[in-house]
C-alpha cells in the first residue's frame, strides 16, 4: 500500500504538477491583462459613460438608457459626435465648470450600468427620440416650449424639434 501510495505522488509530481504550473502561470497572465487592458467595447466612450453615471446614477436602467438616447438624439440632430454633446457648455451639468472637480468618482457597479445602458439605447429603434430632460426637484425654463414625452422615477423627458 505504501508503494502504491508512493508511486501515485511521485507520477502526480512528474507528471501533472508542472501542468499545474504552466495553467496557473497562464491564468495569473490572463489576470493581469484583463486588469491592465482596458477592454471595454469600442462604442463605450468613457465621457458617455461618465455622462450618463453622473447625471443619473441613482435612476433605474430605464431611466439611464433614456439619458443616452438623449445624447444620441442630440448627436444624431445637432450633428455632433456624442461626446461633443456631452462636453457642451451648460448641456450635462456633470462637465459644467467647479462642478465636475468636486463630484466623486463613480464606482465600477454604477460605470458598468451606465455603459449597459448606452449599449441599449445603441441597439433599440423603437425608443422614443428625447433632446432634454431634467430632475423634477426643478423646473428649466425651457420645459414649457417641448414637447413631453416622459417621466422614469425622478426624470421628465422631452423632444426639442429644432425643424
Amino acid at each position: 500500500m505504501k508503494r502504491l501510495f508512493k508511486e501515485i505522488i511521485d507520477n502526480f509530481f512528474y507528471y501533472f504538477f508542472p501542468i499545474f504550473i504552466i495553467a496557473l502561470v497562464v491564468a495569473v497572465i490572463f489576470a493581469l491583462v484583463l486588469i491592465l487592458v482596458d477592454l471595454k467595447p469600442a462604442w463605450a466612450s468613457d465621457i458617455v459613460v461618465e455622462t450618463i453615471a453622473y447625471e443619473s446614477s441613482g435612476e433605474s436602467l430605464e431611466a439611464q438608457v433614456m439619458v443616452a438616447q438623449c445624447i444620441l438624439t442630440r448627436a444624431k440632430e445637432w450633428n455632433k459626435t456624442p461626446e461633443e454633446i456631452c462636453l457642451q457648455k451648460y448641456q450635462f451639468s456633470c462637465w459644467n465648470k467647479g462642478i465636475h472637480e468636486k463630484m466623486t468618482k463613480r464606482t465600477q457597479r454604477e460605470l458598468a450600468k451606465a455603459s449597459q445602458s448606452l449599449k441599449i439605447a445603441l441597439e433599440r429603434h423603437d425608443l422614443p427620440e428625447v433632446t432634454h430632460y431634467y430632475d423634477i426637484s426643478v423646473e428649466p425654463y425651457w420645459s414649457q416650449s417641448m414637447a413631453f414625452i416622459c417621466q422614469i422615477g425622478k426624470l421628465k423627458f422631452y423632444y426639442e424639434n429644432r425643424n
